[in-house]
């Protein structure tokens, strides 16, 4: 799956290193410390809950533990503190309010305490001041 970057000082697109998973739609991401981290998602036939990471300084996708909450799609992401956070979403019988946290120097996955509010796919979020805002989305 082909990956482009953007450039916003000159306005113009970079084609970067091809995404090595399957092609899939309603995938989840986020950020630390300037490296990609994207999975779970929808291939089409099934729910995926696989993750990778990107390094745009070197150009290259790595693949890492799979998604402790099993398969997913529609899942929410984000990260704070150097760490990343992935939840609720769709496992492919029911929607779900469990949430997880990822620690890229262990490469490892561990269970948090659920979501508060309903279950839910295609939710949103953003942080303010260390504090993060979950809404909208589907049940």
């Amino acid at each position: 799956m082909i990956f482009w970057q953007y450039n916003i000082d000159g306005d113009y697109w970079v084609q970067k290193a091809d995404f090595p998973g399957v092609e899939r739609s309603s995938a989840t991401g986020f950020t630390i410390d300037g490296i990609g981290y994207l999975g779970t998602g929808y291939d089409g036939v099934d729910e995926l809950s696989d993750f990778y990471s990107y390094n745009p300084s070197s150009n290259v996708w790595t693949q890492k533990a799979d998604y402790m909450g099993g398969v997913r799609q529609a899942a929410i992401g984000f990260a704070g503190n150097g760490t990343g956070y992935v939840g609720t979403g769709y496992d492919g019988d029911n929607d779900r309010k469990d949430f997880y946290k990822y620690n890229p120097t262990t490469d490892t996955w561990s269970e948090l305490v659920g979501f508060g509010g309903e279950k839910r796919r295609f939710g949103t979020t953003f942080t303010i001041n260390d504090k993060v805002y979950i809404g909208t989305g589907c049940k």
